[in-house]
């Protein structure tokens, strides 16, 4: 997923597969994850934010850009 592998300004991005990057912060504590969706002939992104006492992603959206996918999890 080198598409996925930037870094967004404080968050780094660690690609799990070809669809899915890790988002971590700069002390590496996991955000969320980004996926890459792909609908009909078009590409966006679903953006999942971590919840550390559940153990657990909640989606947050579907995005048409990685940056707005990243940035919707660092407000979050």
């Amino acid at each position: 997923m080198d598409k996925l592998a930037p870094r967004h300004r404080d968050l780094r991005m660690i690609s799990v597969n070809a669809a899915l990057a890790r988002v971590v912060n700069t002390d590496g504590a996991i955000i969320g994850h980004v996926e890459r969706l792909q609908r009909g002939g078009s590409e966006g992104y679903l953006a999942k934010r971590f919840v550390p006492a559940q153990r657990s992603f909640r989606d947050l959206g579907d995005f048409r850009s990685l940056s707005d996918a990243v940035d919707c999890l660092r407000s979050a």
